[in-house]
């Protein structure tokens, strides 16, 4: 840690920046298999600081490291824009494009006698959730859980949220850059993943 200039305090996701210089000083990174235990926050009041602290920490962590070694080498700017950027990117314009998205079927159905959506943008939004559904159901079986429709579904409806989160990311970034945003989270039972053994 010393190494690589120490653990920054101000850096509202810090592993994410750590994690970028120990990559840039040549270290290998992972990700351990023992699950948090932690689950997701509950209510929206409390996803909306998170999923923003989130954000805003891949803000600093962009503004800091396109400037540093990371960026000397293809593969490490091709890490940083794929991790970082794209997802400052995403949820910032889920919202607006999904708004033009709405605004337009609305006028094409009051306005015009053809489809609401053209086979081709239909086309590319199901492949768009349904690559997104896919990777949820993957992700969960390998935790034990299945996936349930009305989640895989309603992720259409969670997505533009995420937009509201970036936008309170930008504004904190701006006027409260180091301001944390606590989430509480409810203990939930261990339950080990599958094929692991409990230690008695």
């Amino acid at each position: 840690m010393r190494a690589v200039g120490g653990w920054d305090a101000y850096n509202v996701t810090e592993d994410a920046d750590i994690g970028f210089r120990l990559a840039a000083a040549g270290y290998g990174l992972d990700v351990i298999s023992s699950p948090t235990q932690e689950p997701a926050p509950q209510t929206f009041g409390q996803w909306i600081p998170q999923r923003g602290r989130w954000v805003k920490g891949h803000m600093q962590t962009l503004a800091v490291h396109l400037r540093g070694p990371v960026v000397r080498t293809p593969r490490g700017l091709a890490g940083l824009l794929l991790t970082l950027m794209l997802s400052v990117v995403s949820s910032s314009v889920h919202a607006p494009i999904m708004a033009w998205t709405l605004m337009g079927m609305i006028w094409l159905a009051l306005f015009s006698d053809g489809p609401m959506i053209n086979g081709l943008d239909l086309t590319v939004a199901l492949f768009g959730w349904s690559a997104s559904s896919i990777a949820a159901a993957l992700g969960l079986a390998r935790t034990g859980e299945r996936a349930r429709w009305r989640d895989l579904v309603g992720a259409a409806a969670y997505w533009p949220l995420q937009s509201v989160a970036a936008a309170r990311a930008l504004w904190q970034w701006i006027h409260q850059p180091y301001r944390w945003d606590k989430t509480s989270h409810a203990p939930r039972p261990l339950r080990p993943l599958p094929g692991a053994r409990m230690a008695k």
